[in-house]
């Protein structure tokens, strides 16, 4: 779709990986949820190719909030988007690791998940 510009994936997970790479294949702006990928020979495909792309990544705390600040002078204050009445930022974070139980995990077993 040519009046796409980007897109915001938010499929299950374990497709987060491959929507990204199909999206930097079609030349499409991406941001992509976490968890990012299931197997790491994923993540790692989408690494190479976002990075080829030259798109930027966000990463840890530091680098992501100078992202947002540079964003809030480069965009938001442009006037790129015209007046801009109110602006939102959200960071969900779940930590340490993904699993805030992580004796539970391995308890779990595949016939008891949908």
């Amino acid at each position: 779709m040519k009046n796409v510009d980007a897109v915001i994936i938010a499929t299950a997970d374990f497709q987060h990986a491959y929507h990204c790479m199909e999206a930097v294949r079609a030349g499409k702006d991406v941001y992509v949820e976490k968890p990012f990928a299931n197997i790491m020979s994923d993540a790692r495909a989408a690494l190479k190719l976002v990075s080829a792309s030259k798109q930027n990544r966000s990463g840890r705390y530091s680098e992501t909030l100078n992202a947002e600040l540079h964003a809030r002078e480069r965009v938001l204050k442009s006037g790129k988007f015209g007046d801009i009445v109110m602006a939102e930022m959200t960071w969900n974070v779940n930590q340490p690791g993904r699993w805030r139980r992580p004796k539970v995990v391995p308890t779990l077993r595949e016939q008891d998940t949908d």
